[in-house]
């Protein structure tokens, strides 16, 4: 059973909209918003950006240059890659609720996740790691072998346009379910003590209860990644870090509910 008790990790209690302290939400089952609120994670995660805009960006080029190093190591990196993805978010998420706490947003909160939970945050990793590997491999074959070991330059080469459209349709189309899993699902491991398969099914259906507003939220994210990378990419600098905060302001949207009880 999952432990929804006040952990030293739990996320603060505050209103979204506003921003100010609120002593009683609570953590409980995922409640279904309206479409509008789509909008409203990412406002939400562009207030926790100006908070602490320079420990943000900051943390987002030193994980870039991470990634970047790992990356170069064949097949080896991508291992690491697949061992500690969530391991790296759980530790921006733990950020995030620093941050409401007052703190300045530090670099120290990318590392977090291998000290909260880092048993059960690698295997959440490796668990969307291969769900994602088997459903890659299942939609391009062995080409998708070559471009992970790099012996491909061109690995569509020779083959029909129309076959590997449908593919990579299929393969995104896969990719969904498996993204509603993992969207929610380092907060409850961090926050609430939840088990990896637990986080996965409950933050799948809180997904799926909220497909309207997670619509907008995609359709507006996708326009406002497009904007950012136009100059150069130096929106990137400020994008990434306001959309890995609306996880964090999605997740209490739908999580923490006020609590009637003592209203």
């Amino acid at each position: 059973m999952e432990n929804t008790e006040t952990n030293p990790y739990q996320a603060p209690e505050s209103d979204l909209e506003t921003g100010t302290p609120e002593q009683n939400l609570q953590f409980g089952e995922p409640q279904k918003k309206p479409t509008g609120h789509g909008w409203q994670w990412i406002k939400s995660g562009f207030d926790l950006f100006k908070r602490s805009p320079g420990g943000w960006i900051l943390t987002m080029v030193v994980g870039f240059l991470i990634m970047l190093a790992i990356n170069i190591i064949p097949i080896v990196g991508n291992i690491i890659i697949m061992l500690t993805t969530y391991v790296w978010t759980a530790g921006i998420m733990y950020g995030c609720s620093q941050l409401e706490q007052g703190s300045k947003f530090k670099l120290s909160y990318l590392f977090a996740g291998f000290k909260l939970a880092p048993g059960k945050l690698i295997a959440l990793s490796v668990v969307l790691g291969l769900f994602g590997f088997v459903i890659a491999l299942a939609c391009l074959g062995t080409v998708y072998i070559d471009m992970l070991s790099g012996n491909a330059e061109q690995p569509f080469a020779g083959q029909n346009a129309t076959s590997i459209l449908i593919s990579i349709l299929i393969m995104v189309a896969l990719y969904v379910p498996l993204m509603m899993a993992a969207w929610f699902a380092p907060l409850l491991v961090i926050f609430h003590n939840y088990s990896v398969f637990s986080a996965l099914k409950s933050s799948f259906f809180a997904c799926l209860k909220n497909l309207m507003p997670f619509l907008v939220y995609g359709l507006i994210g996708f326009l406002l990644l497009f904007v950012a990378a136009l100059p150069v990419g130096l929106g990137l600098l400020i994008m990434f870090p306001v959309l890995y905060a609306s996880m964090y302001t999605a997740y209490k949207d739908i999580y923490l509910q006020a609590d009637t009880m003592h209203l």
